[in-house]
């Protein structure tokens, strides 16, 4: 899996991001930069994402919805998109399930999201954070537990 934050020199919307992304041929996923707490994140939803169509617990019947909602750490697909899914923006985190071959110089920073819009968006209130120690670990607790 190959993942990747974008910034647009102009803003984009879903479905211009959607279109150019579609021309690739490669499978995908968008998400909001905002609610994508780093790379991390989205690495262990795909883990979990797997794991539901290896033991045949998985909601949607493809790997990138899928995906999306284990990064949302949801069992609804419009509430996924709601929290984390790309609506349009000036930067994107995409995940390609397919290795790319893209130059290490035209990659940008590292993913990190807003931990503090990150925190309310999956209800991580400080106790949680503080039993799991700390946000990284709540977060993917969150997402281990979504869909029991």
């Amino acid at each position: 899996m190959e993942i990747l934050t974008v910034n647009f020199e102009k803003e984009i919307d879903y479905k211009e991001l959607y279109g150019l992304l579609k021309k690739t041929n490669k499978t995908f996923q968008m998400f909001n930069s905002e609610t994508i707490l780093n790379e991390q994140h989205i690495l262990f939803a795909f883990e979990c994402a797997k794991k539901d169509f290896d033991e045949k617990t998985n909601i949607s019947e493809n790997i990138e919805m899928q995906l999306l909602l284990r990064v949302g750490a949801t069992a609804k697909i419009n509430k996924a998109i709601e929290k984390v899914g790309f609506k349009g923006g000036k930067s994107a985190v995409l995940a390609f399930f397919e290795k790319l071959n893209i130059p290490n110089h035209w990659k940008t920073k590292k993913t990190e999201g807003n931990i503090e819009k990150i925190k309310k968006i999956f209800d991580l209130n400080d106790e949680y954070i503080k039993a799991c120690g700390n946000v990284e670990n709540a977060l993917f607790e969150t997402i281990a537990l979504s869909q029991l």
